[in-house]
């Protein structure tokens, strides 16, 4: 089927991660974010790709002094009430675990894209919101705006489409999964997670094992189903 995604059937991960879209249609739906956490993500970014690494934690008046020329580069205002909130948002975020984790981290990637194939017939794609590289691992967070949306199930189906695909082929499955570095030349163990904005509590890690791929495959299987029942529903109405 090569290269052509309009032939493609396709998983494409986002925060309802058991919505199944086959491309081989006229469109495939998505599902906006809201403008708040679009924002406070984008001043993350921006913010974070300039800020000094290291294990001491950035001055509060630095950050705040960082992330108000982020706003300007959005071109926001902060009396502005919504540029307002992703501030802060932004700001508790950077002041928590993830700020932590990239300070410390050799390499991060913001929007980091993701595709692969989950098996022949079946094409994932979506963007991880943020990709760590660390010393001896691998980390992949997804930014959620509530306490709920970061326990949920989909959630973690969602975290498991991205984390999977850092995960070498002949180890997926494994309790010790690892991962190729971003530069392709070792290997090390991926873990995932769900952030709160604004959230300064420590990320829950889980790792991409057993229970991850178990939960991963169950959904391609639902995927591909969903597709073909699709698929058999579109060539009735066309007899």
């Amino acid at each position: 089927r090569g290269n052509d995604k309009k032939k493609r059937n396709l998983f494409e991960i986002n925060e309802h991660s058991e919505k199944i879209f086959n491309k081989a249609g006229s469109s495939v739906a998505v599902l906006p974010q809201p403008e708040l956490g679009n924002l406070a993500h984008a001043l993350i970014a921006d913010v974070s790709l300039r800020l000094p690494s290291g294990d001491r934690p950035w001055a509060d008046e630095d950050l705040q002094t960082w992330l108000r020329a982020a706003l300007a580069n959005q071109g926001r205002h902060q009396e502005d009430p919504v540029a307002g909130q992703a501030l802060a948002l932004a700001r508790g975020t950077l002041q928590g675990a993830v700020g932590e984790m990239i300070r410390q981290a050799e390499w991060v990637s913001f929007e980091h894209p993701i595709a692969y194939h989950a098996r022949q017939d079946i094409f994932v794609e979506g963007q991880a919101d943020l990709v760590v590289q660390g010393p001896r691992e691998i980390g992949v967070i997804d930014f959620k705006s509530s306490h709920g949306a970061v326990t949920s199930q989909a959630t973690f189906v969602q975290l498991c489409g991205y984390a999977r695909a850092f995960v070498g082929d002949e180890k997926r499955g494994s309790p010790r999964s690892v991962a190729r570095t971003l530069e392709g030349k070792e290997q090390r163990p991926v873990w995932m997670a769900a952030a709160r904005l604004g959230g300064s509590q420590p990320l829950v890690r889980r790792p991409y094992d057993d229970e991850a791929e178990a939960v991963f495959q169950q959904a391609v299987h639902l995927a591909f189903e969903q597709i073909q029942a699709r698929v058999t529903s579109e060539e009735v109405e066309v007899q």
